[in-house]
């Protein structure tokens, strides 16, 4: 039983975090390195990858929100199919 960053502050029934990714982002596999996992939350928000032009922190807050959201969903489906 962890703590994992998509359902804080409640605690998770997933055993790590790579299972949190696997759930909403439906991956074969938790991103490679931080930078990975900066992209794919940055997308979620909205980023496009452009050229000199890094994710802001308004990106990153709508991807993380998206993030717990679909995880949070895709539990919900587990449970009650």
């Amino acid at each position: 039983d962890g703590n994992c960053p998509t359902c804080r502050p409640r605690s998770c029934s997933r055993t790590s975090n790579s299972e949190c990714w696997r759930s909403s982002q439906n991956l074969a596999a938790p991103p490679k390195n931080l930078g990975d996992a900066v992209f794919l939350v940055a997308r979620l928000g909205g980023y496009f990858k452009r050229k000199r032009d890094p994710p802001g922190a308004e990106v990153m807050w709508y991807g993380y929100a998206q993030l717990a959201a679909n995880a949070h969903f895709r539990e919900l489906e587990d449970e009650y199919g």
